[in-house]
């Protein structure tokens, strides 16, 4: 079960596969003390473990999105009295987050063991408030209906004994911030599209965001003085994470030098770096002690030597705890690079355009850096021609807007197998593509392959989705096609994802379910002029019928 695309507020689920694995020993997180018992790894071989990752791709139209979680439970298949949810995360307070801060990245946001064996039908999200800054509906009023989000996957999911699972929501806040004038009241409605990958810690894994906590206990299993890990506490009682050490494991002091296990102690506020493994625990690759930064941005130049250190320049994403749009990132011989997640490469690895994650702290307006996370450069701008070529096709980008300067389009070789996606959703066929880009240019966003530099080379090709919103005049099926009361021709594409609204919770439904009277929200690619239809459409929301 890969990638079930469902639109509806905030999906999640369990069930067993692979994405940034995630699993680990924990409570639930309550109102009680902020963590609960870690899960000792093979401890748990009569329950099942999950835990809860969120990520998130870019979204253009909002500087944040917040949202407060205070519930997340899993619904049994089976009725009766031994059918009570079972709780995985709850608060009172709930624990709010941006959605933003997670693009490309997975967040461990919960993690809960004792899971009882079985088949689970849903789960259940409760909402207590969600606000924006930036986009249509800043300083308004965002209205969650009932602040229950009961999530359906198709089929229900198993939780096996001594098993740990991954419920992971990938949310796409370009879509998920599908909020629009709810009638004249003023208010904006939050609907957001999550894709959901239940999995289990064997398959491939995106990269892990850097972890916050409190170390609550050490483990020296040797008796040496030498932990071999630490239960690290989760803020907003999110759990407890067990920490393993491994000889590979680089600890920073609070002083950025680096240091071994044992300067580890109870109490110490760590972020921490590493893999979740299928025994429920999270092997370490990085963990740095004390109060840090966290930034993230542009690499703006080369690594160069000023007054006798070695910098470069940062352009900063916004909205991050330092004012300025630029700093400058120190770096030496004892910080750390990163690429590809966890590969170990040196300073000249950091390279103008690339996307970079700074761990550090900040010195006189610099940070001074003890790690630096490299992410793959990023071409961002407007697709204007597909060409055929041996081995796959060239993308043609427009960088600059028009009129175009000589020199602002560019060409990137798509290889063959390379596939092309909306932004947050799935497969887009290439032919549609390349007839609907030679009437209208298409906002792109592509992932460039860093191990090619002697070719600008595609890893990844993502399409910005067109929106429409509308009412169905009429259905037909035999092709497909919707046409709306304001003319508007729509085409639904074999698999699209259709999600309706029905008694409070959003359902996946079948084409058939679509009839004329249907307030539609529709995501997916505009049509050229003189086309059959005007739309085609490869997500769409079905309001309540009234």
């Amino acid at each position: 079960m890969r990638n079930l695309r469902l639109l509806l507020v905030l999906w999640i689920l369990a069930g067993c596969g692979g994405l940034l694995a995630a699993s680990c020993g924990g409570g639930g997180g309550g109102d009680g003390t902020d963590g609960g018992s870690a899960v000792t790894p093979g401890s748990t071989d009569t329950t099942g473990t999950a835990a809860v990752l969120i990520a998130d791709g870019p979204a253009d139209d909002y500087d944040a999105i917040w949202i407060t979680i205070t519930e997340i439970s899993l619904i049994p298949a089976a009725h009766g009295d031994s059918s009570a949810p079972v709780v995985v995360y709850q608060s009172s307070e709930g624990h709010e987050i941006n959605l933003l801060d997670y693009r490309d990245q997975d967040y461990l946001f919960t993690i809960k063991d004792g899971i009882p064996p079985g088949r689970y039908a849903k789960v259940r999200l409760r909402v207590s408030r969600v606000r924006t800054e930036g986009g249509d509906c800043d300083r308004m009023e965002v209205k969650l209906p009932s602040g229950k989000i009961d999530l359906n996957p198709r089929g229900g999911f198993e939780v096996k004994a001594g098993q740990t699972i991954t419920v992971r929501l990938d949310i796409d806040a370009n879509k998920s911030i599908n909020l629009h004038t709810a009638g004249h009241s003023g208010k904006c409605i939050f609907r957001p599209v999550v894709f959901v990958d239940i999995d289990t810690i064997h398959g491939p894994q995106r990269c892990p965001r850097i972890l916050q906590g409190t170390i609550r206990r050490l483990i020296d299993e040797n008796d040496d003085g030498t932990p071999e890990a630490f239960d690290l506490a989760l803020p907003g009682r999110r759990g407890t994470l067990r920490v393993s050490l491994a000889g590979e494991t680089v600890v920073f002091d609070e002083n950025g030098d680096f240091v071994g296990p044992d300067a580890l102690q109870p109490g110490q506020p760590v972020r921490v770096r590493g893999r979740l493994q299928p025994d429920g625990s999270l092997r370490a690759s990085v963990v740095v002690i004390g109060a840090t930064l966290e930034l993230r941005g542009s690499v703006a130049g080369p690594v160069e030597s000023v007054d006798e250190r070695l910098q470069f320049p940062l352009d900063l994403d916004p909205n991050q705890a330092v004012v300025d749009d630029r700093i400058d990132v120190v770096v030496g011989r004892d910080t750390l690079v990163l690429a590809g997640c966890d590969e170990e490469v040196g300073l000249d690895a950091i390279q103008p355009g690339m996307r970079a994650q700074v761990v550090g702290k900040l010195s006189h307006g610099d940070l001074l850096a003890v790690v630096v996370l490299l992410e793959p450069e990023q071409i961002h701008g407007m697709l204007t021609a597909i060409t055929p070529v041996r081995g796959g096709h060239t993308l043609t980008v427009r960088t600059a807007p028009s009129p175009i300067p000589e020199g602002d389009e560019i060409s990137i070789f798509l290889p063959r197998g390379v596939p092309i996606h909306l932004e947050g959703d799935g497969v887009i066929d290439l032919g549609l593509l390349d007839d609907l880009v030679d009437c209208m240019p298409r906002k792109v966003r592509v992932v460039l392959d860093p191990d090619t530099p002697q070719r600008l080379t595609a890893t990844e090709v993502r399409i910005d989705p067109a929106e429409q919103v509308g009412r169905i005049a009429s259905v037909d099926a035999a092709s497909r096609t919707l046409a709306l009361e304001d003319g508007t021709r729509v085409r639904v594409e074999a698999g699209a994802t259709i999600l309706a609204e029905i008694d409070g919770s959003d359902e996946l439904v079948p084409f058939d379910y679509l009839q004329p009277g249907d307030d539609l929200t529709l995501f997916g690619l505009r049509a050229c002029e003189g086309d059959s239809v005007d739309f085609h459409a490869f997500i769409i929301a079905v309001d309540a019928r009234e």
